[in-house]
């Protein structure tokens, strides 16, 4: 009611309601949907269903702008949506996910430690059966030692839809310590990797930053140890009782570090015995070096009177060292720098029974390494 103060009082009614939602009544829903048959498959298939809407319906799908009904199909998995708008322009929107067969259950069983100088030898324990192996040192399923350190090996498995899944376990690869005076080890379950001989190069893609101890092998009575470590990483440190280890020990349990890229030169003055002084590096091209030392054999090994020092890619020979367990040198044997050779005969029945190490130089400056037993 408004009563003016000139003129006649107005009334009014009104009345303020709830309109309905023209478009309430619209539902879209899936009607059927099929996943793929096969991973990667493309038969897969959506039907949508309307109801409470006014025909005619148009479709619009996001994966196929010339699709204009009801049903998909040829679809991969993945995400789809669709907007339908009916006759009266009400459009309402659904989502659909089509997904791939499940994938099958791989499992690998662990793997036994294996010493360097194991011969290659088929890789096993993948299941299902009629998978395929996979890592460095792995060639058509057959694992090649090429030096200390963890291998990580991952078996691949597809089954008959297509549907691929793997697993990995890691094999350990230990040198034949035992004769060497220094050892590296892996600190983190204190198992041999590595004879420290004067000129080791160590693959860092190998090592990774697995925690690295140094040890002065016991069984050559040092009566303690005064170790000095120069490089990327430093240490100094005097050991009374074993074990003699470079970073200390915990009881039995070896300390260790991870090794930095670089150069190294370790100094271990035993209390009896003679100083042993070894220069080494960690590498970061694992590639090239796990080339050279897969380049190089020896044979026969144990050897006695002629070693034969083979390589399977031929190769300019400059010098030839011999080193023992201590990392001194005791022979070096001239090459060829005037041809590439397969092969070089060395005499050693003039050193004695023992491990040996036998280290190569290209005309390149290139070192390939390996280890050579002595038995007369």
């Amino acid at each position: 009611m408004a009563n003016p103060v000139s003129g006649a009082t107005i009334t009014v009614n009104f009345s303020v309601v709830n309109q309905p939602d023209p478009c309430a009544g619209m539902v879209v829903s899936t009607q059927s949907k099929s996943n793929p048959t096969t991973c990667g498959g493309s038969d897969g298939s959506i039907v949508i269903a309307v109801n409470g809407a006014i025909t005619p319906y148009t479709y619009s799908w996001n994966h196929n702008s010339n699709l204009n009904a009801a049903n998909a199909s040829g679809l991969s998995a993945g995400t789809y949506t669709v907007s339908v708008t009916d006759g009266s322009g009400c459009t309402k929107n659904l989502t659909v996910s089509l997904n791939n067969p499940p994938l099958p259950a791989v499992t690998l069983a662990p793997f036994a430690n294996v010493l360097e100088n194991s011969p290659a030898f088929a890789l096993t324990g993948g299941l299902p059966s009629g998978g395929t192996y996979s890592g460095q040192g792995v060639t058509n399923n057959t694992f090649n030692p090429a030096g200390p350190g963890s291998y990580s090996i991952t078996y691949s498995y597809t089954d008959a839809k297509g549907c691929s899944n793997s697993a990995s376990r890691n094999i350990v690869v230990t040198s034949n310590s035992g004769n060497s005076a220094l050892v590296i080890l892996d600190a983190t379950n204190d198992s041999p990797l590595y004879d420290l001989v004067d000129g080791l190069v160590i693959q860092k893609s190998v090592i990774g930053n697995t925690p690295l101890g140094v040890i002065y092998n016991t069984d050559f009575n040092p009566g303690g140890v005064v170790f000095t470590l120069t490089g990327p990483l430093t240490e100094s440190r005097t050991e009374g009782p074993a074990p003699h280890s470079l970073f200390g020990d915990i009881g039995v349990d070896i300390q260790g570090k991870p090794f930095p890229v670089g150069n190294y030169k370790l100094v271990a003055n035993p209390v009896s015995g003679a100083t042993i002084t070894v220069n080494f590096s960690v590498v970061d091209n694992p590639t090239l070096l796990a080339k050279k030392v897969n380049e190089m054999t020896i044979s026969p090994n144990p050897a006695d009177v002629i070693a034969t020092v083979s390589f399977t890619t031929p190769q300019m020979v400059s010098t030839i060292y011999v080193y023992d367990v201590t990392g001194r040198l005791v022979k070096t044997y001239p090459g060829n720098l005037n041809k590439e050779v397969s092969s070089n005969q060395i005499l050693v029945q003039d050193l004695p029974s023992g491990t040996y190490f036998v280290r190569t130089l290209d005309a390149n400056g290139n070192e390939t390494q390996q280890q050579m037993a002595i038995k007369h």
